[in-house]
């Protein structure tokens, strides 16, 4: 249950649904990017602001 907590905590500081997320996710459609790859983009983003 902690995970999900955290990545339902995680998609929304960055600004996204974490249904949508996990729905994507399950669904193999991978029209969301990573959430590796979303935190990294919110960290240069962060950082060049």
């Amino acid at each position: 249950m902690d995970i999900f907590t955290t990545l339902i905590q995680t998609t929304k500081k960055l600004g996204i649904s974490g249904y949508a997320y996990l729905r994507d996710r399950i669904a193999r459609a991978y029209q969301l990017s990573s959430i590796a790859d979303l935190i990294i983009n919110a960290a240069a983003n962060h950082a060049g602001a």
